[in-house]
């Protein structure tokens, strides 16, 4: 018997599954779909119509679609597209001239009555919003707009890399409010934030555009001057401050008067790292307070050695770091140890070769921290959560390695700040539940 093989004719059968799938997503209005030909919209889903609030019918012309700054980028990207993806940010217009964020995927191909570039369309007007939020309070006071101490640090040591970089000189200024204690107790706490706000702006309008001036907490401000020529050009913006906090604020009707005294070290004169910069500013704020207060002091580059500098690491811990599991907690304060390690090399301005060398021992670490970890889960079966937290052991350690590509002195601050809150959201999220897991199994 003679066996007559089967010819198929047609798209394989995951084809048409793949097919009937995107027109059911379409159907359901999950996805934002276009077809633009000639600069025109000429095909919308349903979700994509509701978003910009018409119908296409016709046809509507991309340039009605997208607002006025980004319209001719958007246009010329549009036309320029290939086979290969490209997404696209921009303003876009809803037909009631309204405007939201969107993040569009172009691409060029053939489909049924010709060549077209397919659009799918998000609008990312809220995760945006909720991107733009959680940086503001992450790096600015809440109360003032100032950059708060976690910003501060990190101007402050990007002003310490470049200034060794270009052999120029920098300034730090501690700054303590003379009789807000006063104000606060008398008046309140409402009038007192309206003191301090009155304060910061002040401060802000006397020094230069380049320097940063920052809340610390409390009436403690500071101000990091980069690029001074000396540091009598730090001492004329210190006078500025004090000339400008002195003036008379009125709340409620009340005249308030609060002073403020200010340290000025600079580097390289008064000290040759960051850690003793800090201290001897301080040092000179409080010999204003002592000599009369309302005024500025230089600091003098005879109170002591480095050594008794009080250190100013990149991660202070604390207990309410702790999880509750002696092994987990140990290893976090490695953890935290090493990127101080890291942080200290970025603030000496060390090579290339000391920062990779750092780093990797903290993605070194890193692994070894997470073996443990699975191992307790292992020993300990049934965390609810054990699926999700291995496979964000896997995504964490993607990320951490992935900074090796890019350490430098130049990229600090974006670096120190990733694996801040690496480490924090890492003991959060991840090991505090699994912490109480293992302490409800007695685990010691």
């Amino acid at each position: 018997m003679q066996v007559v093989p089967t010819i198929t004719t047609g798209p394989p059968p995951m084809s048409d599954a793949l097919s009937s799938a995107m027109d059911l997503l379409v159907r359901r209005e999950l996805l934002a779909v276009g077809v633009v030909r000639g600069g025109t919209l000429v095909l919308a889903s349903p979700r994509l119509e509701a978003m910009i609030g018409q119908q296409v019918g016709g046809g509507v012309p991309i340039a009605r679609l997208v607002a006025e700054a980004d319209r001719e980028r958007i246009a010329r990207a549009v036309e320029a597209v290939s086979l290969s993806p490209v997404t696209l940010h921009c303003d876009a217009l809803r037909a009631d001239g309204s405007v939201f964020e969107a993040e569009v995927v172009v691409v060029r191909g053939d489909l049924p009555g010709g060549p077209a570039v397919v659009v799918l369309v998000t609008d990312v007007t809220e995760r945006r919003r909720a991107e733009k939020q959680l940086s503001y309070m992450a790096y600015l006071d809440p109360l003032t707009g100032l950059a708060n101490r976690a910003l501060f640090l990190d101007r402050t040591r990007e002003a310490l890399v470049v200034a060794r970089r270009e052999g120029h000189a920098f300034s730090l200024l501690a700054c303590d409010l003379d009789g807000f204690k006063q104000i606060n107790d008398q008046l309140g706490h409402d009038a007192g934030d309206a003191v301090l706000s009155t304060v910061a702006r002040r401060l802000e309008l006397a020094v230069r555009e380049t320097d940063t001036v920052a809340r610390l907490g409390g009436d403690e401000f500071a101000a990091v001057l980069p690029r001074v020529l000396r540091r009598e050009d730090a001492g004329a913006v210190a006078e500025r401050m004090v000339a400008a906090v002195a003036l008379p604020i009125e709340v409620g009707g009340v005249l308030c008067h609060v002073g403020v005294s200010i340290g000025v070290a600079t580097f390289p004169g008064d000290a040759a790292d960051l850690d003793t910069l800090i201290t001897r500013a301080d040092r000179a704020m409080y010999e204003s307070k002592r000599a009369g207060k309302n005024r500025f002091t230089y600091a003098a580059t005879d109170s002591g050695p480095p050594t008794a500098a009080v250190q100013v690491p990149f991660f202070a811990w604390s207990r309410g770091h702790e999880v509750g599991n002696g092994v987990m907690d140990a290893q976090h304060r490695g953890l935290l140890d090493l990127a101080n390690v890291l942080g200290d090399d970025l603030k000496a301005g060390r090579d290339q070769e000391t920062l990779l060398r750092s780093l990797h021992e903290i993605v070194t670490f890193s692994t070894k921290h997470f073996a443990t970890e699975e191992q307790l889960m292992r020993d300990h079966p049934g965390f609810p959560l054990e699926v999700r937290h291995l496979q964000e052991h896997r995504k964490l350690e993607a990320d951490v390695a992935s900074l090796t590509a890019h350490v430098d002195a130049a990229s600090m601050s974006r670096t120190m700040r990733f694996i801040r809150e690496w480490l924090v959201r890492h003991i959060e999220q991840l090991d505090r539940p699994l912490a109480a897991w293992l302490r409800d199994r007695g685990a010691p």
